[in-house]
């Protein structure tokens, strides 16, 4: 088990999942009904809390998680996914990458199991350029941690393999309806490794 990850078993794991994100989590314009977390939750009947905050960063999901993870039982699985805003207002990613690290290392002293969530593509420059450096810190950082991954971007991407995919958005930055379940197709494997049906 390496030192960021949670130190517990897939028996520990409980049906609750936590998403800590921005207003992808929290589906920008129609709401959480509509989000990629609702969705899982409705599919996979898990009991399913959304943290996401429109217009958040890395650095405030960090600062807001201090008081949410603890009302989070041990066991429940913290999704994290962010970066979006961080490129808007030209964040290094080396802060980026710290600001994971800390909210990681949170859930994982709570004995939760951190996944991280790497963030959809968005269609203006030069901001989609700085998420790019984002999702290639992140990337390593994952693998060499061996943490847990969701990661939505090639779902969404268009022809260009880097760009918003124009058939799942409903502007340069946000999934329309369908971008959304396009997310949750993309979480729903990744969660079922670890949620462990009830007998």
């Amino acid at each position: 088990m390496n030192k960021l990850s949670a130190p517990i078993t897939s028996h520990q794991i409980d049906k609750t999942v936590y998403a800590l994100g921005d207003s992808l989590t929290w589906g920008f314009p129609f709401g959480p009904d509509a989000s990629w977390l609702a969705i899982v939750k409705n599919q996979l009947e898990i009991r399913a809390v959304n943290h996401g905050l429109n217009g958040d960063t890395t650095h405030g999901m960090n600062n807001r998680l201090e008081k949410i993870i603890k009302q989070v039982s041990p066991g429940a699985i913290v999704i994290i996914t962010g970066g979006a805003n961080d490129a808007i207002a030209w964040v290094a990613p080396d802060s980026v990458l710290a600001n994971y690290r800390q909210m990681i290392t949170r859930v994982a002293v709570a004995r939760c199991l951190p996944v991280v969530g790497l963030t959809c593509p968005i269609s203006e420059e030069p901001f989609l350029s700085r998420l790019l450096e984002y999702r290639q810190l992140l990337q390593a950082f994952t693998q060499k941690e061996k943490l847990p991954t969701i990661d939505f971007f090639p779902a969404l991407a268009g022809s260009d393999g880097c760009s918003l995919n124009p058939r799942f958005a409903v502007d340069d930055w946000h999934p329309n309806e369908a971008g959304y379940r396009q997310m949750a197709r993309v979480a729903l494997p990744v969660l079922r490794r670890f949620i462990i049906p009830k007998s």
